[in-house]
């Protein structure tokens, strides 16, 4: 091997155990994906791993450094990626003594003192050097929030073999911070994925539903996110495509380190409506905060994203999902406390949104903020109109101001409805 050094770790530990039996990586699908490879009787041609063997045949079962030093990734455009590999990088893994190199092509001789130098392959009569090889590799994500990996081009035929796609995928789940794959990525991907769900450096879980199928592996020094926001933004994700039921294998150290992942599978609801609760009051409370002279600066994006959040909260407290009921009781305790400052600030205490039980059908602005109103010209009749067509109007005080007036109305009028037991929240 020359002098190719393979990347050993000092730190070698078992794999992480996972039980992908009942999966689409069991090790009897995985088994006949190989052998589908196998069949396929790709044309012979040299390859860098006749010359260096399998360089980073570790990287899969042993813990490695967070970020592969002289491998990185520069955003092309929008989730797509170059792989970029420093000279140092080379040097170091595709190096080869210049006479061994000499034997089988032109481009080195005796001149080097049989130094390491970049290695060089012939392929159809014709040379190319281990840059060449190197200078398209790309890659990409889907992006949020599955970041599901496609590898396209793979690294190319001449380097398989030598384990630079396991790293790369790697890294790039390290740079990413998670990453996820489904069933219909190639037979190649998914005998890759089956040994990432098992890589020491990650946490992994598989998702089996009615609507889609995926495995995750997430770093275990995410600087993102922890396991747990990445699985209620899933889980969130896979709501909203009405996917009723989710069937999940999660790895042994995820359920050792996390063993509140499990029962947010079994009870999806709750960490669902909590997120958009906890997202919901970001914009409320910054609208309670604001002050008179930041009016102003409200947009089209405060309206919309309090339809989105408030929207979901109702609509999965009334559906079938069965929150808990602590769940129910606390977000309502919540939404109280937040409906109270709410009516303090901006709307006459005599007239508020919601009285004695039932909706006000003309509620009174502050008399301090119906100079805005007037302004801005943003009434209910045309809420949505400045919701979807921001370009119609101005800023968006009075739609933002009308949102949070329809939540509330909507919850509370909700809580009734469904309830019936309205007593016991006060």
């Amino acid at each position: 091997m020359g002098d190719v050094r393979p990347i050993i770790c000092e730190y070698e530990i078992a794999e992480d155990e996972i039980d992908l039996d009942k999966t689409y990586l069991s090790k009897e699908k995985i088994t006949k994906q190989k052998e589908d490879i196998k069949s396929w009787g790709e044309p012979k041609q040299p390859k860098v791993v006749d010359l260096t063997g399998k360089i980073f045949k570790d990287e899969g079962t042993t813990t490695s450094d967070n970020h592969m030093r002289g491998l990185d990734f520069d955003e092309v455009h929008d989730g797509f990626y170059k792989v970029n590999f420093s000279s140092e990088f080379i040097e170091k893994y595709f190096s080869l003594p210049s006479s061994q190199v000499y034997k089988t092509t032109s481009l080195y001789g005796n001149e080097h003192g049989d130094q390491p130098v970049p290695l060089v392959i012939k392929i159809d009569n014709k040379e190319y050097d281990i840059e060449d090889l190197l200078t398209d590799v790309h890659i990409k994500t889907e992006g949020y929030p599955t970041n599901r990996i496609h590898f396209p081009g793979g690294v190319g035929a001449s380097l398989e073999g030598t384990g630079l796609g396991y790293l790369i995928y790697q890294q790039f789940i390290k740079y990413l911070g998670f990453g996820s794959s489904k069933p219909n990525a190639s037979s190649k991907a998914q005998v890759v994925w089956s040994k990432l769900a098992k890589d020491p450096d990650f946490y992994s879980f598989v998702t089996q539903s009615d609507f889609d199928n995926y495995v995750f592996v997430i770093s275990k020094t995410n600087p993102i996110k922890d396991p747990k926001n990445i699985v209620v933004d899933l889980l969130d994700n896979l709501y909203r495509n009405k996917s009723s039921k989710i069937d999940v294998v999660l790895g042994s150290e995820l359920k050792r380190d996390f063993p509140e992942i499990e029962t947010m599978f079994s009870s999806p609801s709750d960490p669902i409506i909590k997120k958009n609760m906890s997202n919901l009051k970001l914009y409320i409370d910054y609208i309670l905060q604001i002050s008179d002279k930041s009016i102003e600066k409200l947009n089209g994006e405060f309206p919309s994203k309090m339809v989105e959040y408030s929207s979901k909260i109702i609509e999965m407290v009334t559906d079938d999902t069965n929150p808990p009921f602590s769940t129910t009781k606390s977000i309502y305790n919540e939404v109280k406390e937040l409906y109270d400052k709410f009516v303090e600030k901006f709307y006459d205490p005599s007239s508020p949104p919601f009285k004695d039980g039932q909706p006000n059908p003309n509620p009174k602005v502050n008399s301090k903020y119906e100079k805005y109103v007037d302004k801005y010209g943003f009434g209910p009749n045309n809420f949505m109109s400045s919701l979807y067509n921001p370009e119609d109007g101005p800023n968006n005080f009075m739609s933002s101001l009308y949102n949070i007036e329809q939540f509330f109305i909507n919850y509370f009028d909700m809580i009734e409805y469904q309830q019936k037991i309205s007593g016991v929240f006060k």
